[in-house]
């Protein structure tokens, strides 16, 4: 009933699943690997040669055409209509800027195509699969790490790497300490300190096979949130993938994911199944309470802290003028941890209201799946309330998108089955 709901023209139709030509191994290893893929090159550029960002961005390529040549049979006539709109916005708004910027369109690739993927071959069981693998791993590579930190540095200089990509702290200029090998968000700062657990930890936090601790931090949010979303009494499964959610929060000191975890325990314990639909409105409600905050109520200093983050946003959107909202502004600014300015200045503020509306009608079945929607969309509301791009890395946001996919696959085959079954009954 609540999928009919939520049923219109707009939101993709059930449709059968596509033919098994290709196997779900080759799924799972480009999902996989989209996480794992940063990992891969930071070892070749410690062991053998320095890896450029044109190198990443090859990388990145190709996973991207793996997945088009794992669609190419399969374009559901919706996905088609968004893609042709979003591809329309974006070449729009390059001619109004006089240039074409490549960030924004790759940004909505990474959507589109995992998404996309999820929903002709993902399934619960897949990305539970993926979750195991990429939990067991994450582990195992972060004790490396904390335990044997000399030895891991020989294979994952990870302060090198970014340094190669982006000549920032090129030579070691830009590094806290000499000899750094991990990057500067690797320890934190004296007069800061680790909120969890620091006599276990130190200064030191954890990256894992994600090489940066914000990145480590956001994949747990993610599969906290599947987790929760999932787990009933009696199943043990989600209840060890929570387990590991917090030893990895607690491996990279993620005040974030500290904090989200405990908005999505009151969200999974304590919200009603009617008041989901709600966090549609969360991003909205975000962003205008922290413009009003800045513009009227913030007297202070700004500070880089959570509340200093939103003070900035709020300021930024607050100058805004009518073209800025619209997306043409030019030149496009560098707007670093400001979320909301960031999607806004890239897409419009028109192309970020319809797309939030298309996700929220989807036509996705069951509790579990109306769970993890409000619980992904918390998730982005507070991460694009710190920071810039962080919902767009490519190590987290392949695995969001084809969760969200591979929760419409399982609504249309559950859709397709009814039908059947109705059909059936009425010409036995």
């Amino acid at each position: 009933m609540y999928a009919d709901a939520f049923a219109s023209p707009l939101a993709p139709q059930a449709s059968p699943r596509v033919s098994n030509s290709v196997s779900e191994s080759v799924i799972f290893a480009l999902v996989l690997g989209s996480m794992l893929y940063q990992m891969s090159l930071c070892f070749i550029n410690t062991v053998a040669f320095g890896v450029s960002a044109s190198l990443v961005i090859l990388v990145e390529l190709f996973i991207y055409l793996g997945c088009l040549w794992c669609l190419r049979r399969e374009v559901p006539h919706y996905l088609g209509a968004f893609i042709l709109l979003t591809a329309i916005n974006l070449l729009l708004l390059s001619l109004l800027r006089g240039y074409l910027d490549p960030k924004p369109f790759r940004d909505m690739m990474i959507v589109i195509l995992f998404f996309w993927l999820g929903w002709v071959y993902g399934s619960v069981r897949l990305v539970n699969k993926l979750i195991a693998v990429s939990l067991v791993l994450a582990i195992l590579m972060g004790a490396f790490e904390w335990l044997a930190l000399d030895t891991y540095v020989k294979f994952f200089h990870t302060f090198s790497y970014f340094a190669n990509q982006s000549g920032i702290g090129a030579g070691g200029s830009g590094a806290i300490f000499e000899d750094q090998a991990l990057t500067l968000n690797g320890f934190r700062p004296e007069g800061i300190g680790r909120t969890i657990l620091p006599w276990v930890f130190g200064s030191h936090r954890i990256s894992s096979f994600f090489l940066e601790p914000i990145s480590l931090g956001n994949y747990a949010t993610l599969v906290l949130a599947w987790s929760l979303a999932h787990w009933r009494p009696g199943e043990r499964q989600y209840l060890w993938f929570m387990a590991g959610c917090g030893l990895l929060i607690a491996y990279a000191d993620s005040r974030f994911g500290l904090v989200v975890s405990g908005l999505l325990l009151a969200t999974r314990f304590l919200v009603p199944r009617c008041l989901l639909p709600a966090f549609s409105l969360a991003p909205w409600l975000m962003a205008t309470l922290v413009l009003i905050y800045a513009v009227y109520f913030f007297h202070g200093t700004y500070s880089d802290s959570f509340v200093g983050r939103l003070t900035r946003t709020g300021f930024f959107l607050g100058e805004f003028s009518v073209r800025d909202l619209l997306g043409a502004q030019s030149p496009l600014k560098n707007y670093g941890d400001m979320g909301y300015a960031y999607v806004v200045s890239r897409f419009g503020l028109l192309f970020c209201l319809l797309g939030w509306f298309w996700l929220w009608r989807l036509p996705l079945s069951g509790l579990p799946a109306e769970r993890f929607r409000a619980m992904a969309c918390l998730y982005m509301t507070l991460i694009l309330s710190i920071s810039g791009t962080s919902l767009f890395a490519l190590k987290s946001a392949g695995l969001l998108w084809f969760m969200f996919g591979s929760l419409l696959a399982c609504a249309a085959h559950s859709s397709s089955a009814q039908s059947a079954s109705v059909s059936k009954d009425a010409n036995p």
